[in-house]
């Protein structure tokens, strides 16, 4: 029981500031301020209250990025979430092969490329379970397998040679 009402009490403080939100004619929050507000649930890290919001606001995992063009599930992979970063995948339908400018670097990468960046086996496995292609290139023309991550960690290039090959 303790479970669905702190749900309903989630949700009843996301509606109240979507609510608070509205114009004085009346018109829903503007797509920018919808993403303001996912953003500051996003720089807290809460992760139960961002898929609330999903639900209620129906954001799009693939269309939104915070201010770095980092998706949702770039952020979760960031901050070694599996938990987030599965529900992305499979309730949200996250695209693993989406370009993100890579946190504290000056060029983009794939969710994947930071997995293997990080070195988090159970994250690789769960992106290439997903679709997330390997072979995909970042600005520097480098794929997963040329990252030194992935290079010098037999691990992490098994679990990449799992990926069929799809030709340039």
């Amino acid at each position: 029981m303790g479970f669905p009402m702190k749900k309903l009490l989630l949700l009843s403080g996301i509606m109240l500031i979507v609510t608070s939100m509205t114009n004085i004619n009346g018109a829903e929050p503007s797509r920018p301020g919808i993403y303001q507000m996912l953003d500051q649930l996003v720089s807290k890290n809460d992760w139960p209250t961002i898929f609330a919001f999903l639900d209620v606001m129906k954001v799009s995992v693939n269309e939104y990025t915070d201010v770095y063009n980092r998706s949702l599930l770039y952020l979760a992979i960031l901050n070694k979430n599996l938990l987030a970063a599965k529900t992305l995948l499979e309730k949200y339908n996250a695209n693993p092969n989406l370009k993100a400018m890579a946190h504290s670097f000056i060029f983009p990468m794939y969710p994947l490329m930071l997995a293997c960046m990080k070195q988090d086996l159970p994250m690789i496995q769960l992106l290439l379970l997903h679709g997330a292609n390997p072979y995909l290139k970042d600005n520097n023309n480098e794929n997963c397998f040329e990252y030194r991550h992935a290079k010098n960690n037999p691990a992490i290039l098994e679990l990449l040679n799992t990926y069929p090959y799809q030709g340039d």
